[in-house]
């Protein structure tokens, strides 16, 4: 339902200034609060002091009415509007912006400038040329070593950049935590959560990675509403991820947001999107050296709200098509956007077949040789033949991306 005003009404507050501007790549990203009053129109993006764009082009919804005027919203003055969103189409590769965004309502009032940005590089080619040759290891829990994710981003830099090897290893765990929490009754009792600092150090050790992907954050909050400890102890666990990596000699660390708990939260139900959400929200203010941060869960949010169908039948594990939106955003993260293709399409292409066969041949090899405490524990045992089947893959892959 929308709120609509019967009569004229003279404004004169202007609206609450955007909030939480961040960059990623070419996307400007932000928050906004309602204007109670008239009603937001739209919003100015400046680039570097200069107004850049006007969002969105037109401030009216097929209806006539404003965008943004929406009686939810209303109802919950203090509760932030959906992101907002703009592309910078016309920065240049290499350069730094600050941008900032001012909100607009419907009676022409502008708000005070948001915060500056922090100024980011636009990405370039020099992002895949530093994964190239390197080891990467993805962590994570089940939707991790699910690894459709993985298998897609595999895919498409072998793909896209035939003339470059990528070394990449999915070592999730299924029902894993950062924050060592665990819900009463997980599993039907028959077991705690494991966590990953059991098996951090070993992976560390023996897989040797030079770049890190890590996705954490949908158990960690084991499924209850947000809470001050639980908050801190998933923090706790990000942070102490970060300092074993870099004291193991990664060199980069690329955190992922959790994807979005793929349910709108009932009378008297938790919305336990929105505790991911403020989990996704704190890492994506993370400024640490040698880190980057992919705002996953804001991406999957915006995808969800423009579709009718779940992502996820179950709430918490993506299908296909959550996979491969995931795989998207790390790419469009670094700087390599994928092509707009199906599903199917990709899964029907040989190439695609043979990645994904090495993937799991990899996958299921690594977590037996560094080991993993789960319903038990699988103590860490010899890779075997597994580097070596895997490069008779690899050989048959090159021969189909190199093939005229």
């Amino acid at each position: 339902m929308e709120y609509v005003k019967d009569t004229k009404v003279t404004d004169p507050t202007a609206p609450p200034a955007p909030t939480n501007v961040r960059v990623r790549g070419t996307e400007v990203t932000w928050e906004a609060e309602a204007d109670l009053e008239s009603g937001l129109a739209g919003f100015i993006i400046e680039r570097d002091g200069r107004v850049l764009a006007h969002v969105p082009e037109k401030g009216k919804n097929p209806f006539g009415r404003p965008v943004f005027q929406n009686l939810q919203y209303s109802d919950t003055p203090t509760q932030p509007l959906v992101p907002m969103r703009f592309t910078d189409a016309t920065v240049e590769a290499g350069k730094t912006h600050t941008y900032r965004v001012i909100a607009v309502n419907t009676v022409g009032l502008k708000s005070k400038s948001s915060a500056d940005a922090v100024p980011v590089v636009a990405p370039t080619a020099g992002e895949i040329d530093a994964l190239a040759g390197k080891r990467i290891v993805f962590l994570g829990d089940s939707i991790t070593q699910a690894g459709g994710y993985i298998g897609f981003t595999t895919y498409y830099l072998e793909r896209a950049h035939p003339e470059k090897a990528f070394d990449v290893l999915g070592l999730g765990l299924a029902s894993e935590t950062l924050s060592g929490l665990s819900e009463d009754g997980h599993a039907a009792g028959q077991f705690p959560r494991p966590c990953l600092f059991e098996r951090l150090g070993r992976v560390l050790e023996r897989a040797k990675p030079e770049i890190v992907f890590a996705c954490y954050g949908m158990n960690d909050g084991i499924y209850l509403p947000l809470d001050t400890d639980r908050f801190a102890a998933f923090q706790k666990g990000v942070t102490k991820l970060i300092e074993q990596c870099r004291g193991a000699g990664v060199k980069r660390i690329f955190l992922v947001t959790p994807p979005i708990y793929d349910s709108r939260a009932k009378a008297g139900e938790t919305d336990y999107d929105a505790v991911l959400g403020a989990y996704a929200r704190w890492e994506a203010e993370l400024k640490v050296p040698g880190v980057t941060v992919i705002d996953l869960h804001t991406a999957m949010r915006k995808a969800r709200d423009a579709r009718p169908a779940p992502f996820s039948g179950d709430k918490v594990h993506p299908g296909d098509d959550g996979h491969l939106l995931m795989a998207r955003t790390v790419l469009a993260a670094l700087g390599a956007p994928a092509p707009d293709e199906s599903v199917a399409t990709i899964k029907a292409d040989p190439l695609f077949k043979l990645v994904e066969q090495k993937r799991e041949l990899r996958s299921a090899a690594w977590m037996k040789h560094t080991g993993y405490t789960r319903e038990k524990t699988v103590k860490p045992g010899p890779l075997g033949t597994a580097e070596a089947d895997a490069a008779r893959i690899q050989e048959k892959i090159d021969a189909l991306r190199n093939k005229p």
